[in-house]
């Protein structure tokens, strides 16, 4: 039997009757993390890491029964033993593990091995099938060193500072711009944050995490309230009348695509710094062979192209058609 399966609703586990990050409304979703491309509203009952589900009343709303579960706690479901295990990505991101007859299947949702700011350790698992993301499946996606990315973004900062161009840093607000500013904590650089940001920003201090207060971009901000401060704002508002409120920018994305030819220009950015909490080419490469995994089933990013990198070391690769 396939314990699990890909349907137009999302990933389905036949025995426990739920679902994996569906992108349709279902009766039970068992949510990996808190990512939009990760869940959606309408469904009868959510499930997941705790931090998550604190996440998801925040996003959408106690629109439905919403059970928190903390790493390692197993549940049963229909014979099915699941069980959650840190994925790095962001705060509650989870590898969903479950286990009938004997059998272990682990879905990733998004990981990142080497681990990212305010996460447990990432938690390497064995299986016999492995459901992993390959976003970044070309092995030219290498992150740099952070401390020399760090480095430059001081400098494009100090740049934009001497030539009196307010310095515009996009990052997902949940996640990765809490990683920049704790990058502008230990750098020095004075910042103010975007409505959005400030909202994670509440989200991780109530979950614990030290996240420094910073003045929040208005409507109607004055030159004098900005001069000398980066600001940390969402990718969306890029190419939008968000940035007219300043008299002169430079923006930045921040991002794992910034290595992709184009993809700055693309976006709507001027300068691009490679700042991920996603596993680059050569983690995916690592996390896929030390799982174990009898059968790897490839889903999010160029799956054919990870598909044929892999051929060398595994012979038995499937293609999802979900997302």
């Amino acid at each position: 039997m396939q314990l699990v399966e890909s349907r137009k609703e999302g990933l389905y586990c036949t025995v426990g009757d739920f679902y994996i990050d569906p992108i349709l409304p279902v009766k039970k979703a068992w949510i990996t993390h808190a990512h939009a491309d990760h869940y959606c509203s309408g469904c009868e009952a959510y499930f997941g890491h705790d931090q998550t589900i604190y996440f998801l009343k925040k996003r959408i709303g106690r629109i439905a029964p919403m059970t928190g579960i903390p790493y390692g706690v197993k549940r049963s479901i229909n014979g099915v033993e699941i069980s959650l295990h840190s994925a790095g990505h962001i705060p509650g991101s989870a590898l969903i593990r479950l286990e009938y007859q004997g059998e272990v299947w682990v879905i990733t949702g998004d990981l990142n091995p080497p681990g990212s700011v305010c996460c447990a350790p990432f938690e390497q698992l064995q299986c016999d099938h492995l459901i992993t993301e390959c976003t970044f499946s070309h092995p030219k996606f290498v992150w740099p060193a952070q401390d020399l990315v760090f480095n430059q973004v001081q400098d494009w900062f100090k740049a934009c500072i001497n030539q009196q161009v307010a310095p515009i840093l996009t990052a997902y607000s949940l996640g990765k711009a809490q990683k920049v500013q704790l990058m502008c904590q230990t750098l020095g650089i004075p910042y103010m944050v975007h409505q959005t940001v400030e909202k994670f920003n509440q989200c991780y201090r109530d979950l614990g995490f030290e996240i420094p207060f910073a003045s929040i971009v208005k409507d109607g901000i004055q030159p004098r309230h900005y001069a000398g401060q980066l600001i940390i704002a969402p990718p969306t508002v890029l190419k939008t009348a968000w940035l007219y409120r300043f008299n002169q920018v430079s923006t930045a994305l921040c991002s794992g695509w910034v290595l992709q030819e184009g993809m700055v220009q693309k976006r709507g950015a001027n300068v691009g710094f490679c700042i991920s909490d996603h596993a680059d080419f050569p983690d995916l490469v690592r996390h896929i062979k030390r799982s174990q995994a009898d059968v790897v089933y490839l889903m999010h990013g160029d799956k054919a192209r990870m598909a044929s990198h892999l051929g060398d070391f595994h012979s038995n690769i499937k293609l999802l058609e979900y997302q």
